[in-house]
């Protein structure tokens, strides 16, 4: 008998069926974008993917720490990233509940430079370089969550930053970088 009503279905019912933990709606999809067009500082939005109207308001305003220095954000699971290169502020902006928190400071290796941030594929660990014109030599940092327990409901202060070996002399500059699909690979050029 249930092979008789699967038949009549759709063929896209029947995968989204299949698929343990699928409930049958769709799961609207949406993008948040980080613009600096904010005269104070940045501004996100979320734009929904059926509809790329922007005349809504942000769903968040991010005073600039200070005029003329770039913040660097990133995108690591549920949260959006915001760092200073000036100041030791990471901020964490959790997308589901629109939340904003102080997480652990940024390592002083990576102040005064310019950062370049990746993310690992399983929304984990932030990789960060730092580059400082030659004053002193490339840092590599990372900042991860702690292993899961029983309790799901970590804090982004829970989470840590640790120096890592660097790959490059004094004289390295990152000019491309992408993230090998295993998340603990990256590749760069230099």
């Amino acid at each position: 008998m249930v092979q008789s009503i699967r038949r009549g279905m759709s063929k896209q019912r029947r995968q989204s069926e299949d698929q343990p933990g699928h409930s049958g709606t769709k799961q609207k999809k949406s993008l948040y974008l980080v613009l600096d067009d904010w005269h104070k500082g940045f501004i996100i939005r979320k734009i929904d993917a059926d509809s790329p109207d922007l005349s809504g308001p942000p769903v968040l305003r991010l005073l600039s720490p200070e005029r003329g220095h770039a913040m660097r954000f990133a995108a690591l699971g549920s949260n959006v990233i915001a760092t200073s290169n000036i100041h030791a502020g990471t901020l964490f902006y959790d997308r589901d509940t629109a939340r904003l928190s102080i997480g652990p400071p940024v390592p002083n290796a990576l102040l005064g430079g310019s950062n370049t941030f990746l993310t690992s594929g399983a929304g984990d660990a932030l990789f960060a370089f730092a580059f400082h014109l030659m004053e002193r030599p490339v840092s590599f940092e990372t900042m991860t969550r702690p292993p899961t327990t029983g309790d799901d409901d970590l804090l982004p202060t829970d989470w840590s930053w640790k120096s890592m070996p660097t790959p490059f002399t004094k004289d390295g500059m990152i000019f491309s970088y992408a993230l090998h699909p295993d998340g603990r690979t990256i590749f760069v050029s230099s």
